[in-house]
């Protein structure tokens, strides 16, 4: 009774910590990017002699060992790049808003035409694009440690290190002009987003291997595990 008294003549104390926990965990949901997993089932088909079919120790060691040795598989560099090859990896876009910037796979809002392209070595960095009007639009990126910011016009020939390209669309509207961002990537950097992701179980007793992804998008982890 005497602690119940307490509490009744402290609600102000149990009110404002209820209130500010809730202000705190809706702070951390809309700050939190959200995440997708997506899975597929693997059925591996195995041919027996009768004399195998009595040997159900050497069965059990040969599924197991099998079993292991897809995964090592399916996880080797080799493998994940020919996944990479069969995705539209060579810009990822991005729609910059107030507290992140999303990962919007696989929507296209610029259409960004490569002329020229070094394999090995050009810029890999985020490029922000924001658009004047429907003629013109901005260009931010970093260069050499520093900001840079330049004025194009649609279809204009862009030179940045190791890449020429041109963006021959304008998403300008008087209602809304979205802020999009936009990176040129190799094959070799989506092999760690993907292999971060990626996890494997065997369903015990089976020939069955079920594979799972998870992503910040999930239309790319859709696609990943469809690979």
């Amino acid at each position: 009774v005497k602690i119940l008294k307490i509490v009744l003549s402290r609600w102000y104390w149990v009110a404002s910590t209820v209130i500010i926990s809730l202000i705190v965990a809706y702070m951390y949901l809309w700050y939190t990017p959200e995440t997708f997993s997506t899975s597929a089932s693997l059925k591996f088909e195995e041919k027996r002699s009768e004399i195998s079919e009595l040997l159900n120790v050497r069965n059990v060691y040969d599924r197991n060992n099998k079993m292991q040795s897809e995964q090592f598989v399916i996880r080797s560099r080799q493998v994940l790049l020919n996944a990479v090859e069969e995705l539209d990896y060579k810009i990822s876009f991005y729609l910059k808003g107030r507290v992140r910037t999303s990962d919007i796979y696989p929507q296209k809002p610029l259409d960004i035409a490569i002329i020229e392209q070094d394999s090995l070595d050009f810029a890999t960095n985020l490029f922000e694009y924001e658009p004047i009007n429907t003629s013109l639009f901005k260009l931010s990126y970093q260069e050499g440690g520093k900001e840079v910011s330049k004025e194009y016009r649609k279809g204009q020939l862009i030179s940045v290190r190791g890449i020429k390209f041109k963006i021959n669309n304008n998403t300008f509207s008087k209602t809304n002009n979205a802020i999009y961002c936009f990176k040129f990537n190799t094959k070799s950097s989506f092999v760690g987003r993907i292999a971060s992701g990626l996890s494997m179980a065997e369903t015990k007793g089976t020939n069955i291997l079920t594979l799972s992804q998870t992503d910040a998008n999930p239309y790319f982890a859709t696609d990943k595990i469809g690979r």
